[in-house]
């Protein structure tokens, strides 16, 4: 199995409440690695859960919206980079 080091507090661990993430290796795995495990209401992450909603729609949408200006500009080779990200 897994080796985890959390220290010497907890981690907290959201899932989406689907059926197939649960069952008892897995809780006893929780509690024996000092992981909490939160399930949210299965089918409603898209709109409960917190980095998706908060942090990662916007970071997808601009950087969507960033690589259509880069291809539009025309002015770059045959990849996207990392230097031409950061700008």
């Amino acid at each position: 199995m897994f080796e985890i080091r959390a220290g010497s507090g907890f981690r907290l661990l959201l899932l989406d409440g689907h059926a197939s993430h649960f069952n008892w290796e897995f809780f006893d795995f929780c509690l024996s690695n000092k992981i909490i495990p939160l399930c949210l209401p299965a089918h409603s992450t898209h709109l409960l859960q917190p980095l998706d909603v908060g942090l990662f729609s916007p970071l997808q949408r601009f950087y969507s919206n960033g690589l259509d200006e880069w291809i539009r500009r025309g002015n770059h080779g045959p990849c996207f980079t990392k230097g031409d990200f950061l700008p």
